[in-house]
């Protein structure tokens, strides 16, 4: 089938199941896109559900520049440690927590927000000495994680849940083959979240770290109750919401559907599952060149930044004054009557000139 170009470059708002892998995911858009050129905005780990934002085509260059903050629902298991801070790993500690209360949860988590130093889990993609700290951990080598600076804007505590939850003990781990481990039922508390954040925010590790900081009041025991991931749903990413995603299935169902009916001469049946490279970037200004400019531009030389001809981010007054800085990335409109979104470029100092111009750009190149 000869896809539009909207059809073949774009991002693919698709969500995740559990228990897929987020380069799986990523081998299966290259099937049905018919294309290499795919990256993603972020992965979610096998047992995380929600949205996988992937990078059609063209639309691989602009992923930088995409916003990199994301949303997330997340329950966290307390009484329980792991090795991979999650309910999948193998479990180090366990101890019942009756006595832990809502209120213990909701005093503890607001240290967690704000620009902190952050120690990612030691079973992650994050590399030491060019090597997957996952990989490291597998064929048993020392690994030193060390903290990262995140922001977290808020964390929610959304619901306070008692219970029994099944557990594996760790007195029998010695049975390397599984044949031996055992499933036993621990009394604990999880507490549902709901975290705002930048990317590269571990939410198992503020499972983790939430476990740590939490001791029982009245005992004489000084050792935290530890405390693992049991579910996350990434509910957004940027500006791509868990409402607006789609299932794999939806996406091959409806290329199928525009495949049958552009063989039978009837045109395109369904809109295209793409969201268009420009809809990603509507948090960026935009300036909009007149002829001349936009041929300059086209045509790789330098053009002047001229705040007049811009506008503020999608959303923002329109009143709003533009100040742009070096630095700075640009959407480039042409001034038609209908303006056409030519792509993006950075703002440069030119010091010889005294003034702003647009150099390094990246063209959509519209076919």
């Amino acid at each position: 089938m000869t896809m539009t170009h909207a059809q073949r470059h774009g991002f693919l708002n698709v969500f995740k199941p559990k228990g897929m892998n987020s380069h799986t995911g990523v081998a299966i858009a290259r099937k049905l896109f018919d294309t290499q050129r795919i990256g993603h905005a972020g992965t979610l780990d096998p047992m995380a559900t929600g949205v996988l934002v992937l990078a059609i085509g063209r639309a691989t260059r602009f992923l930088q520049y995409m916003t990199s903050d994301k949303a997330y629902d997340g329950v966290i298991r307390f009484g329980v440690t792991t090795d991979t801070d999650d309910i999948t790993g193998k479990v180090l500690t366990e101890r019942p927590v009756p006595w832990l209360r809502e209120s213990d949860v909701a005093n503890a988590l607001p240290r967690f927000v704000g620009a902190i130093d952050q120690v990612p889990p030691k079973v992650s993609a994050l590399k030491q000495g060019g090597q997957r700290l996952y990989k490291l951990v597998r064929s048993k080598q020392e690994v030193n994680v060390p903290a990262r600076r995140v922001i977290i804007d808020s964390i929610d505590l959304l619901d306070f849940l008692p219970g029994d939850f099944p557990e594996v003990s760790p007195d029998i781990e010695q049975a390397m083959d599984g044949s031996q481990l055992t499933s036993c039922f621990l009394h604990t508390q999880q507490a549902k979240i709901h975290v705002e954040c930048g990317g590269g925010t571990y939410i198992r590790s503020i499972a983790r770290e939430c476990g740590e900081v939490l001791q029982h009041p009245d005992s004489l025991d000084s050792s935290s109750i530890g405390g693992t991931l049991a579910e996350l749903t990434r509910t957004r990413s940027g500006t791509f919401t868990i409402a607006d995603s789609v299932t794999f299935e939806e996406v091959r169902e409806q290329m199928q559907v525009n495949a049958d009916q552009s063989v039978n001469g009837l045109g395109i049946g369904k809109p295209t599952p793409l969201v268009p490279i420009e809809a990603a970037l509507l948090h960026l200004p935009s300036i909009t060149l007149s002829a001349i400019g936009q041929k300059r531009w086209l045509g790789f030389s330098n053009v002047i930044v001229r705040p007049q001809d811009m506008m503020p981010p999608g959303g923002a007054p329109l009143d709003q004054v533009c100040d742009p800085q070096p630095g700075d990335a640009l959407r480039v409109y042409s001034d038609d009557a209908t303006p056409v979104f030519l792509g993006l470029s950075i703002v440069y100092w030119c010091p010889k000139r005294s003034r702003l111009e647009l150099r390094k750009r990246l063209i959509l190149d519209l076919d």
